[in-house]
Parts: C-alpha cells; structure tokens; sequence
C-alpha cells in the first residue's frame, strides 16, 4: 500500500506535491508540458522513411539543449550532437522531455496530448523510451521502477503502430538524497541494474508476445562507466573511484554533449539492425 500522496510509478499523474520541490517548478513544469503538447500536436511524419520520437526526462531534454525549458550550461552542444548524428539518419527527430520527470508523469503527458493523433496513426515511427532514473531517485523501489517503465512501453505500444526502443536506464554516479534512510548516501547502481535485468525480461518476454516485431530493448551504459569500476556487494565503489566517466558526465548523472553522441551511436546502432532485421 502506497503512503497517502506517494504518486504510483504505473498510474499517470502531473507533479504534485510528491514530486517537486517548490511551488515554481509545479508551474515551470506545466509550461513545459504545454510546449511539448503544442510540439506534438503541430509534428507531422513526413515521407517513406522511418522518424524518431523521444520521449524521456532531463537526458530527452537535453537533445533541445534545455533543462525546464531554459538553456543551461550542461546542455551546451547537445543539439548539435543530435543534428549530426541522428537527425542526420532520421530527419527531423522530435525529443519530448520534461528535467525531474518519472514514469508516471510521462504517462500523464502522453495521455495529455503529447501523444497525437498523427503519432498513432503513423507505422513508420520509431519511439525511443527512456524513463526512470528518477524514479530510484524520488524513492520508488526496483519493482515499482520496473512497472512504471513497462507502462510507459505498453502505453505507447497500445496507442500507436510504430516501432518502439526500450532504454536500460543509464549508469549514475551521484548519490542517494530520498528514500529509505539507510540508503541515503548510498550509490544507485544496484537498483539501476536490477531495474534493466527486468525490463529486459518484460520487453523480451511480455512485450514481444503482445506486440510481435514492434519491442526492442537497448542498454547504452557501458560507454559511461569508468574502466576501472568494479561493482562490489553494495555497489559503492572503492574510494577514491567514480562510476561513471565524468568526461561524459560530469555531474555524475546527465550526459553532456560527448555522452549524447555515445548515447546516439548506440541508439542508431540499435534501430538500423532491427530495421535490418525486419526488411
């Protein structure tokens, strides 16, 4: 049973109380969704060929060089990245994030209009889904992660007719803030792997067999973690070791612009084999 206020990781909400940490970011929040509704509702698939929408959280945002809808320093050069790499395969990719967002209020925004009725209509879209990191983040368990991820897959699976890319949730090197008080401070990587373990079973297994050739799952993370990592019992590394390479990330938890590019040469990868594979 939830505690009275938690939002459920598999049940679309807005930001509420639970979820934000002061009144501003509620109304920056609904703005941005506004603007990504209005982006959705005017995207027009155009040609033959396959297109991408992404839709995600603050590392989706980053792709229209915004975090909250303004232009930060962290998201310098990620635009351009997306110009040059998957723009230049898929024209005109659409990136449809929100910075702090979880599972469920993705599901919210689809739901809202940020789905369209020309997204569902169109075969020859290709969504790529990364979501929940922040889940872990504002507290959710590893199961309830899990489930709001593959509700975020299912949704737009139901709703559409396109092809869709599973994320695994990228590496992290930052720490615990939320959540139990035992784990506070403590490193995120085991519930991370945990997470993806399952969503690679639902999408091989549960997804696959209600959505036959229209479900991939893709993990992106080993160019993000420093070569000498070694995960130990509780995840934590030795001391003195990051996780993650901070060349790539340096806050230890959003790619900057070298780790949009590692992140799209995978994602490209990845959709060009199951474009092979299916024609």
């Amino acid at each position: 049973m939830q505690p009275l206020g938690v939002e459920a990781a598999d049940r679309p909400s807005p930001r509420t109380a639970w979820s934000i940490t002061n009144r501003r970011e509620l109304v920056t929040w609904d703005r941005c969704h506004t603007t990504l509704r209005n982006d959705a509702q005017a995207y027009v698939p155009r040609g033959t060929s396959s297109q991408l929408v992404l839709f995600g959280d603050s590392i989706t945002e980053s792709w229209r060089g915004t975090s909250y809808g303004r232009t930060i320093p962290r998201t310098r050069g990620v635009p351009d990245v997306l110009s040059e790499s998957l723009a230049a395969r898929w024209p005109a990719p659409l990136p449809l994030g929100i910075a702090a967002d979880c599972t469920q209020h993705l599901l919210w925004r689809m739901i809202h209009g940020e789905l369209s009725a020309a997204m569902k209509d169109s075969p020859r879209l290709v969504f790529v889904l990364l979501i929940g990191t922040n889940n872990l983040g504002r507290g959710h368990t590893v199961d309830e992660t899990a489930r709001g991820v593959v509700a975020c897959a299912y949704h737009l699976l139901n709703a559409t007719r396109g092809q869709l890319v599973v994320n695994a949730l990228l590496p992290r090197g930052d720490k615990r803030k939320r959540g139990p008080r035992a784990l506070r401070g403590r490193s995120f990587m085991s519930d991370i792997r945990h997470v993806n373990a399952a969503l690679n079973v639902s999408v091989h297994t549960t997804l696959r067999n209600a959505f036959p050739g229209r479900a991939r799952y893709v993990d992106c993370g080993a160019p993000f973690f420093m070569p000498d990592y070694r995960p130990g019992d509780g995840e934590e590394p030795g001391a003195g070791t990051d996780i993650v390479d901070r060349g790539l990330m340096p806050d230890r938890l959003h790619p900057n612009a070298a780790g949009h590019r590692k992140w799209a040469a995978c994602l490209q990868s990845s959709i060009e084999s199951a474009e092979a594979a299916s024609g």
